[in-house]
C-alpha cells in the first residue's frame, strides 16, 4: 500500500493521553507482535464510499500482517446476504465483522450518512470491543457507533480517524460541541486523513492531529510499464466517488455530452 505524506500538526492533546508505543509496551512484549483490534464503522460493506473502502483495505493489510481484526459495525439490508458477505470477508481477507442495532440512513453534509440505533447498543458496544488491544474509531466525530466506542473502550490504545470536510461550520458541533469533545478527550492520537480535514474541524476540536492520508493499492494502481498496454480506444475518465450531489457527477456527465 502506498500514499502520502505522513505528519503532525496542532499542539498536543490534553492532559491525560497516553501515547500509543508506550500503552503497547505495558500489555506485554508478545502482545505486541500480534495485536487484537477492533475498528469500529458505520461505514462498512455493503455500503459503498470512501470510507467503507478504507475500513476494509486497513482491516485487510492488518490481518494480513499477522493481527485479529474484527469490524463493528451496524445490521442493513437482507440478513442473510449480509450473513455471506461477512464470511467471505473473512475467509478471503481475514477479518472478522460483528454486527449490532440497525444501521439507517440520514442526510447529512451534502451526502447520505448512516447511524445505528437500537435498543441497548452502548453495552452491545462495550461486549464487541472488550478485551482488545486497539480500538480504532472510523469516520469520527458522528454518531453514533464512533462516539458511543470511545467512552466505552477499556483498550491500552484508543486511535480515532476523521475523514470529513465541510464548509462555513457545522451546526451540530457547534452545539454539541461539549459532549463530542468529552468523548474525543478519550483518543490517544487523533488521525485526520488531509490537512483539509483538519482545517475544517480544528476550531471545533484543538489540538494534536496525526495526518495521514488513504493508502493506495500500488498493485492495482500504477502506471502501465514493460508488456502492459493500455488498450486502444478513446479518452478514458474515471470517477472516483459516490453518487453524491455535491460529488456533481452530473456536471461531469454533462460535460462528456459537450465534448462530444
Amino acid at each position: 500500500m502506498g500514499g502520502g505524506e505522513v505528519h503532525r500538526t496542532g499542539a498536543p492533546a490534553g492532559a491525560g493521553t497516553v501515547a500509543p508505543r508506550e500503552a503497547l509496551r505495558n500489555t506485554g512484549s508478545a502482545r505486541v507482535s500480534s495485536l487484537s483490534i477492533a475498528m469500529v464503522s458505520e461505514y462498512v460493506y455493503p455500503t459503498l464510499g470512501g470510507v467503507s473502502e478504507h475500513v476494509h483495505f486497513l482491516s485487510r493489510e492488518l490481518a494480513a500482517r499477522g493481527h485479529d481484526v474484527t469490524i463493528v459495525t451496524g445490521n442493513l439490508g437482507d440478513a442473510g446476504e449480509v450473513a455471506e458477505m461477512d464470511r467471505t470477508a473473512f475467509r478471503e481477507s481475514g477479518y472478522r465483522t460483528r454486527r449490532i442495532g440497525r444501521s439507517v440512513p440520514v442526510v447529512s453534509n451534502g451526502s447520505i450518512a448512516r447511524l445505528t440505533v437500537g435498543m441497548g447498543l452502548k453495552p452491545q458496544l462495550a461486549d464487541a470491543v472488550r478485551g482488545v488491544d486497539v480500538v480504532h474509531s472510523q469516520a469520527l466525530a458522528s454518531p453514533t457507533l464512533p462516539l458511543l466506542c470511545l467512552r466505552v473502550s477499556t483498550a491500552p490504545v484508543t486511535v480515532g480517524t476523521f475523514h470529513t470536510y465541510f464548509d462555513g461550520g457545522h451546526w451540530a458541533y457547534r452545539s454539541l460541541g461539549r459532549y463530542v469533545r468529552a468523548a474525543l478527550d478519550r483518543l490517544d492520537r487523533r488521525i485526520a486523513v488531509s490537512d483539509a480535514c483538519i482545517q475544517a474541524l480544528s476550531p471545533y476540536f484543538p489540538g494534536e492531529w496525526d495526518v495521514v492520508p488513504n493508502g493506495i493499492d500500488c498493485e492495482l494502481y500504477r502506471p502501465l510499464t514493460g508488456p502492459d498496454e493500455r488498450e486502444p480506444g478513446p479518452p478514458r475518465i474515471l470517477f472516483v466517488g459516490r453518487f453524491d450531489p455535491r460529488n456533481a457527477l452530473g456536471d461531469l456527465l454533462e460535460a462528456v455530452a459537450i465534448l462530444k
